[in-house]
């Protein structure tokens, strides 16, 4: 399993996507809907637009646990 780390602050879609190797068009909708959910903060600088956590403590704390239920549920297959 992979497994990203939440440490990169300003982030653009373009920069997720070479991360973990997906189209940007697939970045951006996710953002959109984490943008909705207001999970995620964004600013635009000319064409450039960055993204980052909201609540990074707490997202951080979700994916961990989120890890292990995905590590558990691996073990009983």
């Amino acid at each position: 399993m992979r497994s990203y780390h939440l440490e990169i602050q300003l982030t653009t879609p373009s920069q997720l996507a070479k991360l973990i190797g997906r189209q940007v068009s697939t970045i951006s909708i996710h953002l959109a809907k984490l943008r909705s959910a207001d999970i995620v903060r964004y600013d635009t600088a000319g064409k450039e637009t960055r993204y980052w956590l909201k609540h990074k403590p707490e997202m951080k704390g979700l994916l961990k646990m989120l890890e292990k239920v995905v590590d558990a549920s691996a073990k009983l297959r």
